[in-house]
């Protein structure tokens, strides 16, 4: 009913406020507005998502697409379902490269092509994760030195990167 979408709207707006992190609050509250038939007060709580947090976040690039096609504005809608499909197949390949490790924990292919894709999804600290656990793994493997020290240089960090590409470096568990 529409009263129950109003306390849906009001709690939302309230959650907003009120979290650390605003990306879920903001996604609820789009999510909110698109069922009240609301999509320009959705698009705004949905790109405030996608600014507080993930960019590659399907439920956010969901809803944008959805708001954008509500709104009649489809070469948008477009641009941001090419970049939805690109962000789901990325998300499969993780999916089934993390099944792959699950199988085989030594396969240090699959461990640096989910550090990349981690990266690329827009999450450094797993991906920066995914590379010391590869390097405590197989610490003579200079692909791993070598994928580790691009990481940092990416990542705006010359000096770790110098540090990385010596075979003899080692992180700490910190």
């Amino acid at each position: 009913t529409a009263d129950n979408i109003q306390d849906q709207m009001d709690y939302a707006k309230r959650a907003v406020t009120g979290v650390q992190t605003k990306q879920e609050a903001n996604l609820l509250l789009g999510q909110t507005y698109l069922d009240a038939r609301r999509p320009t007060e959705a698009l705004k709580a949905y790109h405030a998502a996608e600014n507080g947090g993930n960019a590659n976040n399907e439920a956010i690039l969901s809803g944008l697409v959805d708001c954008y096609n509500r709104l009649a504005r489809h070469e948008e809608a477009a641009r941001i379902a090419a970049r939805l499909k690109v962000v789901v197949a990325r998300q499969e390949r993780i999916d089934s490269l993390k099944r792959a490790l699950n199988v085989n924990p030594a396969n240090i292919d699959a461990g640096l092509k989910l550090a990349r894709l981690d990266e690329e999804n827009g999450d450094p600290s797993r991906a920066h994760a995914d590379y010391q656990r590869l390097l405590h793994q197989a610490s003579d493997d200079m692909r791993i030195h070598q994928a580790l020290a691009a990481f940092f240089r990416r990542g705006g960090r010359p000096d770790l990167a110098e540090k990385a590409a010596d075979q003899s470096y080692v992180e700490d568990d910190r």
